[in-house]
């Protein structure tokens, strides 16, 4: 498994452990350009997640407007191998 879908397939396995459901966006033809790869939904909360291999990764077209306007409504983030530590624990507090 590549590098961006082994962190993605991570990621989604740790939030459902915690209990959440966890919806991968399929980026097929006709769905809105630079939805985040990851919707997390529990208990009436949610957020979404653009996963990226590295933090110099590329963002494509539409990413960067997604991820603000989901983290100014609820909560986002750009996660990558870099600082998916840190974002793994501030996950795990908000889904206990």
């Amino acid at each position: 498994m590549a590098g961006e879908a082994k962190l993605q397939s991570d990621i989604a396995a740790h939030c459902r452990k915690l209990g959440a459901r966890v919806i991968k966006q399929d980026p097929a033809i006709g769905k809105q350009k630079g939805l985040p790869d990851l919707l997390i939904i529990k208990d009436g909360w949610w957020g979404m997640i653009e996963v990226k291999d590295h933090k110099n990764s590329r963002h494509q077209p539409g990413q960067d407007e997604w991820v603000t306007w989901a983290n100014e409504n609820s909560w986002a983030k750009f996660v990558y191998h870099e600082n998916w530590k840190e974002v793994k624990k501030e996950l795990t507090e908000i889904l206990r």
